[in-house]
């Protein structure tokens, strides 16, 4: 694939020359991209090492977060800020407390510093605490505090950027894929569709993909592929190589609402071998599989790959696609695949941490809630 080739070359730039700054820095980058995080801390840290700059400082302690874990990271953390104190003023330092905070799993100090980061003053900053702290919401099932995040961060990029913003997709992901309302999502989807937002906006701003998996997860596949068909023939992006897994994965939610289970399998995994045999977002395959082996009547696999998405580093599935929408649901799901196969400890285990992040969710997610706790009394009872 391209990547492949890219990463070629920069391996032979650098070879050739190990004071290559664009080398190292690409190197880096491509090796995070593969889930190779040794050797993306290793070029990460050369980066560091040729032209230090904030974002380079960040990249190491990122990338030692993925390589080594918190503890290492944290250490890296504070070794950059004593050897270039001005760094604790910049807003990658900040940005990275909060990660150490989701990695340590600290929510009182997570929840202070997101309030500290959306009220900067600094526009980097403010974008980061509001995607943080719109996950976070989603992760504990606050569905009305996660739309305040959505709408502020929305409005923050489009006043940068110029670029259209469709509020109705947060409510039609959150209907579908949560609170289990297909005929209300479908509705916002409809409205969004037919405003005059997406009718004035560029192709290349139109969320034809994303829109298009949401229309297959509601039971409309021929609208999704309507949707797709109008995307690949209207998006000069989506006609890019790079664009294939995006278009893979779409392709198979579509297949998955037809029912045909194995040919929407054999799409997901293409969407890790057409990338270097790396995904973009390794949670959201694993994700995808599952559910399609669990649609199939394939517990064992589909077990196999939920516990996949809980293995990848919980940071990283924050960068990920809609980590918060689905770390929950995962939980739930997995204990009632071990509940159904007698494996007490385990159903207990998943119910708990499904029962743990949504202890404060909004009213209408409680009665599920309520369902998971009594099931877990009768487990402990046994």
């Amino acid at each position: 694939g391209d990547r492949e080739k890219a990463l070629a070359a920069y391996r032979a730039a650098y070879a050739a020359d190990t004071m290559n700054y664009v080398a190292a820095s690409n190197l880096a980058g491509l090796y995070n991209t593969r889930a190779e995080y040794d050797s993306a801390l290793r070029y990460s840290v050369r980066t560091d090492q040729l032209q230090p700059t904030p974002a380079s400082a960040g990249g190491v302690v990122m990338s030692t977060l993925l390589a080594q874990g918190v503890d290492s990271a944290e250490a890296a953390f504070h070794a950059a800020l004593k050897s270039r104190p001005a760094l604790a003023n910049e807003p990658v330092a900040q940005a990275f407390r909060s990660v150490l905070y989701v990695a340590r799993r600290q929510d009182d100090s997570l929840q202070a510093l997101l309030a500290t980061l959306r009220a900067s003053p600094d526009r980097e900053l403010r974008v980061s605490g509001l995607q943080f702290s719109m996950i976070d919401a989603l992760a504990h099932g606050q569905l009305d505090r996660g739309v305040e995040y959505y709408q502020s961060l929305a409005s923050l990029n489009s006043a940068a950027s110029g670029q259209a913003h469709f509020d109705q997709l947060y409510g039609a992901t959150v209907a579908i894929r949560i609170t289990g309302d297909p005929d209300r999502g479908l509705a916002l989807l409809d409205s969004a569709l037919a405003g005059r937002t997406w009718a004035d906006a560029a192709p290349s701003d139109r969320p034809y993909t994303a829109v298009a998996s949401l229309y297959a997860d509601a039971g409309r596949p021929q609208r999704a592929q309507q949707l797709l068909d109008a995307g690949l023939a209207e998006d000069p992006t989506l006609k890019a190589p790079d664009a294939r897994t995006q278009i893979d994965g779409t392709r198979g939610d579509v297949l998955l609402a037809q029912g045909r289970y194995a040919d929407a399998i054999r799409l997901y995994r293409r969407t890790i071998d057409g990338q270097d045999g790396v995904p973009l977002c390794r949670s959201c395959t694993d994700y995808s599989l599952a559910r399609a082996f669990d649609l199939a009547g394939q517990p064992d696999s589909a077990i196999a790959y939920f516990e996949r998405y809980l293995a990848v580093p919980e940071v990283e599935r924050w960068f990920g696609a809609e980590p918060g929408v689905l770390l929950p649901l995962v939980h739930r799901r997995l204990g009632e695949l071990y509940d159904e196969r007698h494996d007490r400890a385990r159903a207990m285990e998943h119910y708990s941490a499904f029962v743990d992040l949504w202890r404060d969710a909004d009213p209408e997610l409680r009665p599920s809630v309520k369902t998971v706790k009594a099931r877990l009394a009768e487990l402990a009872s046994q």
